[in-house]
């Protein structure tokens, strides 16, 4: 039989606490990670934070994204398709999720610094060096649309027929097809904080058009009962709608993208934008 002396260093560097023990040789090994595994636990060696997993997975929304986007009530998010994929991301994940409102302007900042975790209803091509993020696949396809008021007669075929008009836009966003005849000043861009303000300004005759996406106006169309907007045959623009993650999240996120594309894969998103806006005209 041999004699074992194990030392412990505890957190105060002064404190060393010393074990001896008996053990045949076939067992030593065994019997003294054991012991030392007993012992740092006790000892409270292994910090929690340490192997835990991060605090919530932070979402950003604002009232730039449209209903059913984002549904806030009393400055809270309380539903919408924004909420339900990060829900449904939570529940693939097994992971807590919580929710900030950002004002569009500063969602580049607060994903590049880490403050926010993921951000939904985007595109790479929305920002400057989008391989900054982590970027999930597409989850849908988004068109944005022209609309004019009801029983507009007005033909718009082309983008050369919105000459000299006035064009209700969101604040801060890209339209690609478009920049040259703002900056040209062909287009009078009216921008509001939202596409309600939109659809209000176009109903009290404020501006020509409203340029919307079709998923939005669907929904207010499908909320309300009634069609109270004329869509015109011009496409402004299709694209993809991805999810992005800050490079700085604490979390996996390669693998959260990886999660949100096998939800897309199985129907999920799908079933989660039918749930609010229907089957939508012009497809996904």
């Amino acid at each position: 039989m041999e004699s074992i002396a194990v030392a412990i260093v505890f957190p105060s560097p002064t404190t060393v606490a010393t074990i001896s023990y008996n053990s045949g040789k076939k067992d030593t090994t065994v019997v003294v990670v054991r012991l030392l595994s007993k012992c740092v636990l006790a000892c409270g060696l292994l910090s929690p934070a340490l192997s835990a997993t991060p605090n919530n997975l932070t979402v950003g929304y604002g009232y730039h994204n449209a209903p059913p986007y984002a549904i806030i009530s009393t400055g809270t998010l309380q539903s919408g398709i924004i909420k339900d994929i990060a829900d449904a991301l939570a529940a693939k994940a097994n992971i807590k999720v919580s929710f900030k409102e950002v004002n569009r302007l500063d969602l580049d900042n607060q994903l590049n610094s880490g403050e926010l975790d993921m951000n939904c209803i985007a595109n790479p091509a929305w920002f400057k060096q989008p391989e900054r993020f982590v970027w999930s696949g597409p989850l849908f396809v988004e068109q944005d649309r022209l609309y004019g008021p009801p029983d507009d007669k007005r033909k718009v075929d082309e983008i050369g027929d919105l000459s000299l008009t006035r064009v209700g836009t969101i604040r801060g966003f890209h339209y690609p097809t478009l920049e040259s005849q703002f900056e040209q000043h062909n287009i009078q861009r009216s921008d509001a904080s939202k596409h309600a303000d939109n659809f209000a300004a176009l109903l009290n005759q404020q501006v020509d058009y409203v340029i919307a996406d079709n998923i939005t106006t669907n929904y207010l169309v499908h909320s309300s009962g009634e069609q109270r907007f004329t869509q015109h045959q011009l496409k402004i623009s299709e694209h993809q709608v991805h999810c992005m993650f800050s490079a700085k999240s604490k979390f996996d996120t390669k693998q959260l993208a990886s999660l949100l594309d096998k939800l897309a894969e199985s129907g999920e998103i799908d079933r989660i934008i039918n749930h609010y806006a229907g089957e939508v005209p012009g497809g996904r």
